[in-house]
């Protein structure tokens, strides 16, 4: 698989492909008919890298929750590191993983420079935290999300993460809720980043669409010109 899967193919693709840089209601139509498209044609990306891994490669799962990617990443027999920075979560992520001795896993956020952050959890989190946790957010306020549930966590910058790691890191999964733009510039501004073969991202546009539409229409149009690492910005 190369970056030619991240083109519009056939006719509606490539009217929604058009539509979507519309403004308005057409706009934000268009836009996430496309994302959902493409979401769907990420999931054949997604088999092809697992595939090409094995013993000896490494890969990154920021956002690793409860550990559900890094354990099929890690069936390949691949080394994982996963980094999960809520407390509770990364309690439930160690326990997922007891049987996965390739997988390290770390309890920190992952952003374009170091220091320390305040996580915010989701308003339902103590009702619900499976589910709940799955939206916490350095990044994310407002709707949706708790004013009085926060925990402050280690922040490691990306850089210092691909070096830590030594090796050629093959693939990397970004699920931050929404800080995947600014770790995705850091990663790729990285000399190492010539090595890493995939980068699959889930972006959280619908948080604030009127800014980040523009944000992630110029993100896919890089990565529809990158030919190293492949930049899938539709992965979920």
């Amino acid at each position: 698989m190369d970056a030619r899967s991240l083109q519009p193919r056939g006719l509606v693709e490539r009217v929604l492909y058009v539509a979507q840089h519309l403004g308005g209601r057409v706009g934000r139509f268009a836009f996430f008919r496309y994302k959902a498209r493409k979401q769907a044609a990420a999931v054949d990306l997604w088999r092809a890298a697992i595939a090409e891994l094995g013993p000896g490669d490494h890969c990154l799962d920021l956002g690793a929750n409860v550990g559900s990617v890094a354990r099929q990443l890690a069936k390949t027999g691949a080394s994982v590191v996963a980094c999960e920075p809520d407390p509770d979560t990364f309690e439930r992520l160690q326990a997922n993983l007891v049987d996965s001795p390739n997988v390290e896993a770390l309890q920190v956020a992952v952003a374009a420079k170091a220091g320390v952050a305040t996580l915010r959890r989701a308003a339902s989190w103590r009702d619900d935290r499976e589910v709940a946790s799955l939206s916490s957010s350095i990044v994310r306020v407002g709707a949706g999300m708790s004013a009085d549930d926060t925990v402050d966590v280690e922040v490691v910058a990306i850089a210092d993460l691909l070096e830590r790691i030594g090796g050629r890191v093959k693939l990397v999964k970004i699920d931050i809720e929404g800080l995947e733009w600014e770790v995705l510039d850091a990663l790729l501004e990285s000399p190492m980043s010539v090595g890493i073969d995939y980068v699959f991202v889930e972006t959280h546009e619908h948080f604030d669409f009127d800014r980040l539409k523009s944000v992630s229409l110029a993100h896919a149009r890089e990565a529809r010109r990158r030919t190293r690492p492949i930049v899938n910005l539709y992965w979920h």
